[in-house]
């Protein structure tokens, strides 16, 4: 997408925020995901309540980032070199790759694994390993190159600027820094938590909170600050949901309303940090700067937003059954 949209004249920050949004709707939102199957199992929830209590936050922001944009790329309609790029992109990859149903096999594959269950990390590694058998086999290249694709990327020089854009990419050398970042940020993090200290920050406040709408800042700050300091959506989940689980059991609040916030937040806010793993896959994948494509995330932005205005007005903040009961009948009590 990021070759078409070059193709197309769009700024290559709106094309990378428009694919982030869409992509992360589809983390967030799919029962295959590593960071949705993690954020319940934290907070004591299950899967499929959790994913549907998402819908009140999620769905009213895919629809609006939707709109935002269409309504912006309706300047780009018909602009930039249209489709003489495209034209020029399609005849290049048809005369220098052997095209067709097999090299689809990759993503068959790892979709497959992703759809039994299996680790993402694994699933990842064996839809590569299948790609470098296609590239040997099926394409032609050596095994020497294909492994020196792994490792540094794969570089061509067409003569045409559409094409080079979308086929020169980075292999493992090219995000050597920003893993170095990441590494850094963890150590960290992993420090803080092991030495008590954010457990000692929470604790000094917690029992002041007493509604939804402070309970529900706090835990968005809390959720942004630990995938800052962690470097990791899954150590902001781990332990945005250990910190204040607690709290939400006090509240008699339904763990899903806490595995909405974290993935509201965290899963959200991924892609917009440099240093996490999230950060550094999209900037890798996209090829350009986290600051480039951060304006453009819409979704990542308008999710907290909803996200805020349910916990300050209570609505969607689903309360435990048990708890419910016991209001109801301290009412009756009180009627009689």
């Amino acid at each position: 997408m990021m070759g078409v949209g070059t193709a197309l004249g769009i700024p290559v920050g709106l094309t990378g925020g428009a694919i982030v949004s869409g992509a992360f709707f589809g983390d967030k939102m799919s029962p295959l995901s590593d960071t949705t199957n993690l954020a319940p199992a934290v907070t004591g929830g299950e899967l499929f309540r959790h994913i549907k209590h998402m819908l009140w936050t999620t769905v009213p922001s895919y629809i609006i980032t939707a709109g935002i944009f269409t309504f912006i790329g309706m300047r780009y309609h018909g602009g930039g070199s249209g489709t003489d790029d495209v034209d020029q992109l399609t005849s290049y990859l048809a005369d220098n790759f052997n095209l067709g149903v097999v090299p689809l096999i990759p993503i068959v594959v790892l979709i497959a694994l992703l759809m039994l269950k299996k680790p993402a990390i694994p699933a990842i590694f064996a839809g590569a390993a299948v790609g470098g058998i296609i590239a040997v086999f099926y394409q032609g290249f050596s095994f020497v190159d294909t492994l020196s694709t792994f490792y540094s990327g794969y570089a061509i020089d067409s003569g045409i600027p559409v094409v080079d854009e979308l086929l020169q990419r980075g292999g493992l050398t090219s995000m050597l820094e920003l893993i170095a970042l990441f590494l850094f940020a963890l150590g960290v993090g992993g420090m803080l938590a092991d030495a008590g200290v954010l457990e000692a920050l929470i604790a000094s406040f917690a029992m002041k909170i007493k509604h939804t709408g402070v309970l529900t800042v706090v835990t968005v700050i809390v959720s942004y600050v630990m995938l800052a300091v962690g470097g990791s959506v899954y150590f902001s989940t781990v332990m945005g949901g250990t910190l204040m689980r607690p709290i939400f059991d006090r509240l008699n609040l339904e763990p899903e309303n806490l595995s909405r916030i974290l993935e509201d937040t965290g899963t959200q806010g991924a892609p917009l940090v440099p240093w996490t793993g999230g950060g550094i896959y999209t900037a890798g994948a996209l090829g350009i700067a986290t600051v480039t494509y951060l304006p453009f995330c819409f979704l990542a932005f308008i999710t907290p937003i909803f996200t805020l205005f349910y916990g300050i007005t209570g609505l969607t903040m689903k309360e435990k059954k048990n708890a419910k009961q016991n209001k109801d009948s301290k009412l009756k009590v009180a009627e009689a």
